[in-house]
């Protein structure tokens, strides 16, 4: 890698640069849950799921997506917050070659509405507190499969939640009760590459409809700087912004040092 100016900085000890493994976002799963089995790969308020435990559980979750007829190249949403059935349902995701499509738990039934119907999402997986709000999402979209769950399920010494007591509706599915279904932890034999695709990630603020379909940015050479953040922008269609727009609003969200000096759509 080139030299540049703020390697200078770096403890001995830190490279300049790193070599990734070219394999799926779950396999990499695979590395820690064989190397430190025992190690905790979360800590949620004290309860703990083991790197070997959260592989386990994301298998099983997986065959019962398949068993629920989720498949290849589907859209699931995960509309939760940092909670463990997060970590699970998106490598169950991955595991059957379908998309993950990240939803803000704080977006409205109008967002929500808006977004599901833009993105296909077939499969919709969300939370106890949010329920209303996803009611009012399915009496305007029609969603194949939702699964709920509850924040408290995956902490020690809690009872876990119910379907009554979610409130679900009646064909809603229960996370915690497809999970204990499902004792299959045999790696679904679906095949998927690095190019497959595996994310949609909403861009913008923490409310509206997002402008930006897509956004990449990339470090560009610079006279003085040595180097600078140049933004590639494709807005949603029929919507309108300036590059100053984007750069203030990245002012706003972002460290300075990641703010993009150059916008190009």
């Amino acid at each position: 890698m080139e030299e540049r100016l703020w390697h200078q900085h770096y403890d001995y000890n830190v490279l300049t640069s790193y070599r990734f493994p070219r394999i799926p976002v779950q396999a990499l799963l695979d590395i820690p849950s064989n190397s430190f089995p025992d190690k905790a790969a979360i800590n949620y308020y004290g309860s703990e799921i083991t790197f070997w435990e959260l592989r386990e559980m994301a298998i099983r979750m997986a065959n019962a997506f398949i068993e629920l007829g989720i498949k290849k190249g589907d859209r699931v949403g995960l509309h939760l917050p940092n909670i463990p059935q997060y970590l699970i349902s998106y490598y169950a995701t991955l595991y059957v070659g379908a998309i993950v499509v990240n939803f803000n738990p704080l977006y409205t039934p109008e967002e929500l509405t808006a977004l599901v119907k833009q993105t296909g999402v077939s499969t919709f997986i969300t939370f106890d507190m949010v329920v209303p709000n996803v009611k009012a999402l399915t009496a305007d979209v029609a969603i194949p499969r939702v699964i709920a769950t509850s924040v408290f399920d995956f902490m020690d010494g809690v009872d876990i939640s119910t379907p009554e007591t979610l409130q679900m509706d009646t064909h809603w599915h229960h996370f915690s009760q497809l999970l204990d279904s499902s004792q299959n932890v045999k790696r679904p034999k679906i095949e998927t590459s690095i190019e497959d695709a595996a994310m949609i990630q909403f861009t913008g603020g923490t409310t509206g409809i997002p402008k930006v379909l897509d956004a990449v940015s990339v470090g560009i050479p610079h006279e003085y700087r040595g180097e600078t953040v140049k933004a590639f922008v494709v807005l949603q269609p029929g919507e309108t912004t300036s590059a100053e727009e984007i750069i203030d609003f990245c002012k706003k969200k972002l460290a300075i040092y990641k703010v993009p000096k150059i916008v190009e759509f």
